[in-house]
């Protein structure tokens, strides 16, 4: 399928590829043994991996030529495709065990009756996973007003939103990011990450849970449900091509400003030896007048 900005397509590499299959690798991690609602699958592929371990896996999306590509790319006995609305879900009450909504929310203006429709196809007890844009992150370029998006969220709103449906609620982070993860991985470890960044290698900033908040991504349900403190997508070679190219470009990048600062050092020799040049030029030129007047003095 072409990318249009409004869904994302395999094959669109770079940065916003590692988000969106971290965010289906996430889903993946809790549909084992599942019946599984991918709504607004879009392409497919994500309803595809969720497949691979999930008991069914229905992915509905409201567009037709979505459903048909999907349907044609991605076949397994527990997988099917249908047509359908995030506010009017083509199937019964209490159908799924698993409901996953990535960057859809967003899309519609209706969202409590989307939000309340995804709660009406869980079983009691049953787990949604969603994910939108955080309206107020501050990310410069990379957040900048998408057309096809009706009504951004803020992370209040977004807590809001599902509270009102669902007894639980726990709001998770996402951002893409350059670093290096150190996790605990005795049973004691279970206290949330801290997270260290700095300006100048000197300076550190200390906080328990901030990447930036660019995508907010929320588990809710009627019950308790665990909450993983720490999920880091590595190994995957797509990021590491963009490390590759990131590294790469910072050294380009350094390149180029030492290149730039000898430049800047012989412009400025030259303009101080033009100074010194034109300085000289002004002496002689003078001499040359005292040696033409003196010249007329001494004709015959």
């Amino acid at each position: 399928m072409p990318f249009t900005g409004e869904r994302y397509v395999p094959g669109v590499a770079g940065q916003i590829r590692i988000e969106h299959l971290h965010r289906y690798m996430f889903a993946v991690d809790h549909a084992a043994g599942c019946r599984v609602l991918d709504i607004a699958s879009g392409e497919g592929y994500g309803s595809a991996a969720l497949a691979q371990v999930a008991s069914s896996v229905l992915g509905v999306d409201i567009a037709e030529e979505a459903i048909a590509h999907a349907a044609a790319h991605y076949t397994a006995e527990n997988l099917r495709f249908v047509q359908g609305s995030l506010t009017a879900i083509p199937s019964a009450d209490a159908a799924f065990d698993l409901v996953v909504c990535f960057e859809t929310l967003e899309h519609v203006h209706d969202q409590e009756r989307a939000v309340h429709e995804m709660r009406r196809v869980l079983r009691p007890g049953g787990q949604l996973i969603v994910s939108t844009p955080n309206r107020d992150a501050k990310d410069g370029a990379l957040h900048e007003k998408n057309p096809h998006h009706a009504r951004e969220l803020s992370e209040a709103e977004f807590h809001a939103l599902l509270k009102s449906t669902f007894a639980h609620v726990s709001i998770m982070e996402q951002r893409f990011l350059h670093g290096s993860v150190i996790a605990g991985f005795e049973a004691a470890a279970t206290h949330a990450p801290t997270l260290i960044s700095s300006d100048d290698m000197i300076t550190m900033r200390r906080s328990t849970g901030d990447l930036g908040r660019f995508y907010l991504i929320a588990q809710a349900s009627d019950h308790p449900h665990a909450v993983r403190h720490l999920n880091v997508l590595d190994g995957v070679a797509e990021l590491h091509k963009v490390q590759a190219e990131f590294t790469y470009a910072v050294n380009t990048m350094h390149e180029k400003i030492r290149e730039i600062e000898q430049l800047r050092a012989a412009l400025e020799d030259m303009a101080r030896h033009d100074e010194l040049k034109t300085i000289q030029i002004g002496f002689l030129r003078k001499k040359l007048r005292r040696l033409e007047e003196e010249a007329k003095l001494v004709k015959p």
